[in-house]
């Protein structure tokens, strides 16, 4: 079973446009977060039909899963603090942020 090239040129555009809206967003934490976790839904995806295109097994793909679960739970983390801190999730909140 071969990737199509329609298939691969979708997931590429898709992660494109989640891309572009994660640079465009520099007010929302949140919005940032559910932005890369799609992004990395859309690699997941890719690293999935490469792995069952190449008849490989599909440890590396666990492994990644676990990557990714692990930043999500710490960019949630983050944000928690941060509404405790700064009472709201906004970027511009951060002294970093301000310079």
């Amino acid at each position: 079973m071969m990737m199509k090239n329609l298939e691969i040129n979708f997931i590429y555009f898709i992660f494109n446009i989640f891309m572009y809206y994660y640079i465009m967003n520099k007010n929302n934490l949140m919005k940032n977060l559910i932005l890369i976790e799609f992004m990395i839904l859309s690699i997941i995806i890719i690293f999935f039909m490469f792995l069952i295109n190449m008849k490989m097994q599909f440890f590396l793909i666990f492994m990644f899963l676990i990557v990714s679960i692990t930043e999500s739970i710490i960019g949630i983390s983050i944000i928690i603090s941060m509404i405790r801190t700064h009472n709201n999730e906004f970027m511009m909140s951060i002294s970093i942020m301000k310079y």
